[in-house]
């Protein structure tokens, strides 16, 4: 399993909406597309709470 690597993400809306709920912990799910010998695909992180 490799490990994605996710860079300048966005975390301002993350941290406003855990407030919001008034929860500190999520799931943090990150797909990335499944192309053979790729070395980097753009992903979509998903929190969970």
């Amino acid at each position: 399993m490799d490990t994605p690597l996710v860079d300048s993400a966005a975390r301002d809306e993350l941290v406003a909406v855990r407030g919001e709920l008034g929860r500190g912990a999520f799931m943090l799910v990150v797909t990335p597309q499944r192309l053979e010998g790729a070395t980097g695909l753009p992903v979509n992180p998903l929190a969970i709470f």
